[in-house]
């Protein structure tokens, strides 16, 4: 007995249509199972849960803004500037959220309300600022939503926010006479806000300031060490330094890849007559670490003993250029600075 079958023909199921890019974002954000999600131990102190760096508008990666989180933090990076008279002027470079800016204003306050006749009773216990006296603060701000959010948020300082990019700044805006430099520097500036300072040496007695830790290193290595480079030599040759203190990546928000420390100059009691024109020991220096892998020889071939060259410096040098300018102390760039022609 045969069995019939029966054989229909296979449809193909129409394809579901495709949901647009942006249409599937929107529905990622407004998703109730993300919503309804409890904050984490992780994100405790975060953007987005209350902490300090929450406040203000977003960070913008390309200015290389990383806030700190803490108020102790803010607090021990102000107290670098311990031994600056509290009634000259300081300059903050990058303030930002103002977290730092915060913890300036309250080194000042306090000396305002325990000065004698400053404050009465009931503003020293309540905090009242003595509004009459404008503190000697000045704030740097690249970012107009940042500037903007600080002369909002701080009163005390109005007029002393100049919207300006650090490195382009005009002194003239400045008090005149000399004053401190301090701030959580934008990390892809500090090494030419440094140079900068350099060039304002003659103003910049003391910087407080945060770097990359490897930056700060850099800065601040002495002969014989392999991070010892330019900023090293021009830094020694006008300012003591001092490695403060570290700080791990989730001291900031955004956290950067990398430690950050902070790094205080005092410039030398020294006078500066006794040191060669600063924008030649800038060339030897710069020239000697061109090859900084190879012998001095190297780097400096181009340069000749100046014909008022002591009687012995053709012998000094001949033992110098057989070294690599990581290897040599403050006083041998010193030497090749007045013992050298530069190339035309």
């Amino acid at each position: 007995m045969g069995v019939e079958v029966s054989v229909y023909p296979v449809q193909r199921m129409a394809k579901a249509p495709k949901i647009p890019k942006a249409v599937r974002r929107f529905l990622c954000r407004v998703s109730p199972r993300k919503a309804s999600r409890k904050p984490s131990r992780r994100s405790a102190g975060k953007p987005g849960t209350g902490s300090p760096a929450d406040a203000g508008p977003a960070k913008n990666k390309a200015l290389g803004q990383h806030f700190l989180r803490a108020e102790g933090d803010a607090d021990r990076v102000a107290a670098g500037l311990a031994d600056w008279p509290l009634d000259a002027p300081v300059l903050e470079v990058g303030p930002g959220g103002g977290a730092l800016t915060r913890a300036l204003l309250d080194r000042l306050r306090q000396d305002r309300l325990l000065r004698p006749g400053s404050a009465t009773g009931a503003e020293a216990s309540t905090g009242a600022e003595d509004t009459t006296v404008q503190p000697p603060l000045w704030c740097c701000e690249k970012d107009r939503r940042f500037a903007e959010a600080l002369s909002a948020r701080y009163s005390a300082l109005e007029g002393r926010i100049l919207r300006s990019d650090f490195l382009r700044l005009d002194p003239a805006l400045l008090p005149e006479g000399p004053l401190a430099l301090v701030g959580n520097f934008p990390y892809n500036i500090s090494s030419q806000i440094v140079f900068r300072v350099l060039d304002w040496r003659d103003r910049v007695p003391l910087m407080v300031g945060m770097f990359q830790k490897e930056v700060a290193e850099r800065i601040a290595a002495g002969p014989g060490s392999k991070a010892r480079g330019v900023l090293s030599v021009l830094t020694e040759a006008y300012y003591t330094r001092e490695l403060l203190f570290e700080l791990p990546p989730e001291a900031f928000d955004p956290p950067p890849k990398v430690h950050s420390s902070v790094l205080r100059l005092r410039r030398k009691t020294s006078p500066e007559g006794l040191l060669p024109d600063y924008g030649v020991l800038a060339r030897v220096v710069k020239a000697a670490f061109a090859m900084r892998r190879k012998k001095l020889r190297n780097g400096l071939k181009n340069w000749r003993l100046r014909s008022d060259a002591p009687a012995d410096a053709p012998a000094q040098l001949e033992l110098l250029l057989e070294q690599r300018a990581e290897q040599l102390p403050l006083e041998a760039f010193l030497f090749l600075a007045r013992a050298l022609q530069a190339p035309a």
